[in-house]
């Protein structure tokens, strides 16, 4: 992580010591942000489909993919992922335990709270539907969606990633130094 910070611009805070005497403190400007061009990220030449296999992270895939976990953001930034541990899939262990610490109340599992309880229903086009509109659909119409299959679903979705062909990787790495390191326009 420390090679992706290096890159980015220092800012001047002053700081005022207990005896009163002003200095800058020099610190990461870390609110810049860089974000890979639509044309670009579109471009099946340049970016593929990726499936993030369980228990994966940025770092594994940027091992495997372009020899080093230094090249980690480059998996995040395509995919518009600023925080990995709220955006990137959870492992099916990790996804378990959240369930069991958001939902666990005494005597009551939380896996099995959320396996048996309603998030809510659907029509058979998808769409969200209130109760009443579906005990009145016939059986084959209508879809209830617990709260396990709602989340379960979205971690699943999240899955799904684009990853620069590795060819481009070092040229990605060099144009990310350039674009920080330049004054804002």
């Amino acid at each position: 992580m420390i090679t992706y910070f290096a890159k980015f611009p220092t800012i001047a805070y002053p700081s005022v010591s207990a005896n009163g005497f002003v200095s800058n403190v020099y610190c990461r400007d870390i609110m810049q942000r860089a974000k890979v061009r639509k044309f670009l990220n579109n471009n099946a030449l340049i970016f593929y489909p990726y499936t993030v296999c369980d228990g994966e992270t940025p770092e594994i895939i940027s091992h495997r993919l372009y020899g080093s976990t230094n090249f980690f953001w480059i998996v995040l930034l395509p995919n518009m992922v600023l925080d990995s541990n709220y955006e990137w899939p959870m492992s099916n262990f990790n996804f378990k335990a959240s369930l069991r610490q958001r939902y666990s109340a005494e005597g009551v599992d939380g896996v099995r709270y959320a396996i048996q309880t309603t998030h809510h229903y659907e029509d058979y086009n998808g769409n969200i539907i209130d109760l009443t509109t579906f005990e009145s659909l016939p059986f084959s119409q209508r879809t209830l969606v617990t709260i396990f299959d709602y989340l379960n679903g979205l971690n699943e979705a999240r899955r799904s990633i684009r990853v620069l062909d590795k060819r481009y990787a070092q040229q990605v790495d060099i144009e990310m130094d350039k674009v920080m390191r330049s004054p804002i326009a």
